[in-house]
């Protein structure tokens, strides 16, 4: 058992009641898998419930454990700040019926209508922030929906060191009041990447993840049209997932006659096929919080490269030693470092052997413990 209970009764404790609150819950989205993930651990020590703001039903790839149920508040598709009424409605009413001892608001979009039920319940609020703090800093919407967020809920978690240090910089937080928390890798996905084999001789390169503006994709196209052009033999770059803007980027790698090359293969439900065929993994996002394909394709061994965007990537990527950091949107570099690991076997293995170097500070029973270290915290206030 890993938690440690020391101000409260055990049995008191076991009778916690902490709901996760999603913005919507049929969205196939990492930050949604990794809350989802937490909640489900979470469950083997308190009372958990979910909410979902938005949306009708959980998607599919989705499991609950046993015990945990979903409410669906079924907001009404208006602006941020007209949602904000009945959000708070709904969550003050079911706080106060589930006598929910602790919140966690999963991201800032949902912390927007959110974050106001402080003025109205007891119940402690955490905000989880799954992007980087400087993610739409720019964005005066964004930058006043986090601004709000960090002056009510009594604890801001980031998902990165930057992110936190960020925070603590532009919002004035206190170092108690602003954690990092990292996202883990998922305690059967360790054992798997643990025991299995890296293929040197693998000629397929790959991404996974949602099609959507914030992931790069389109900067993918130019690196792979770069990196293509200058090569004639076996290698292949597959690209997992679907999204808004999967149409428009298919519809540009047929434009520049990339079809048999870069293959949109789709979602799938078999992540771990996918690593385990692969010579290395690319991510190309122009923004991150803890990209959770990183620490996979890390667990699973493989050379990583990704733009060394303001949070994430820096922190999973030693660069030269398990893969590399590319200046950000930097498509000539970018298509530069895939062609010298493509270019070397050795240079793949070594990076290979490399990839575990540092990956206890992600493991699930670590994080978890940090977690619920934090539950027992704001309860004894």
């Amino acid at each position: 058992m890993l938690l440690q209970i020391t101000a409260i009764g055990k049995e008191h404790f076991f009778m916690l009641e902490v709901c996760f609150v999603l913005y919507d819950a049929s969205v196939l989205a990492g930050d949604n898998k990794a809350s989802i993930t937490v909640a489900n651990n979470m469950s083997k020590y308190y009372h958990v419930s979910i909410v979902s703001l938005c949306g009708d039903h959980l998607n599919n790839s989705y499991k609950l454990n046993s015990g945990i149920k979903i409410n669906f508040a079924k907001l009404p598709v208006l602006r941020l700040r007209q949602q904000i009424p009945y959000a708070v409605k709904f969550l003050t009413s079911y706080f106060k019926k589930r006598h929910i001892d602790v919140a966690i608001i999963e991201g800032y979009t949902p912390a927007g209508p959110s974050a106001f039920v402080r003025l109205f319940c007891r119940t402690k609020l955490v905000f989880c922030d799954h992007s980087s703090c400087m993610g739409k800093y720019n964005d005066n919407s964004a930058r006043m929906i986090r601004k709000i967020a960090t002056l009510l809920c009594h604890r801001t978690i980031a998902l990165t060191e930057v992110s936190r240090n960020d925070y603590m910089k532009y919002f004035h937080l206190s170092e108690k009041k602003c954690r990092c928390i990292y996202n883990w890798i998922d305690a059967e996905e360790f054992e798997k990447g643990k025991n299995c084999s890296y293929d040197s001789d693998s000629h397929t390169i790959v991404s996974l993840g949602r099609f959507g503006p914030e992931k790069g994709y389109d900067l993918m196209v130019k690196v792979a049209e770069k990196f293509f052009s200058e090569r004639n033999d076996d290698w292949t770059w597959e690209v997992y997932g679907d999204g808004e803007t999967f149409d428009e980027i298919s519809a540009e790698v047929d434009r520049l006659g990339l079809n048999d090359k870069l293959k949109l293969m789709g979602r799938t439900d078999d992540v771990e096929s996918v690593y385990r065929k692969a010579a290395l993994l690319v991510l190309p996002s122009y923004r991150e919080g803890m990209p959770l394909v990183l620490l996979e394709g890390k667990c699973y061994k493989l050379p990583l490269v990704s733009f060394d965007i303001n949070s994430g990537p820096k922190e999973i990527i030693t660069d030269e030693k398990n893969g590399y950091l590319v200046p950000p949107y930097d498509v000539d570099i970018m298509a530069k470092r895939i062609a010298e690991l493509a270019d070397s076997k050795e240079l793949r293995t070594s990076m290979s052997e490399q990839a575990h170097c540092d990956i206890d500070r992600f493991s699930q029973q670590a994080i978890l413990q940090q977690w619920l270290d934090l539950i027992e915290e704001l309860v004894r206030k």
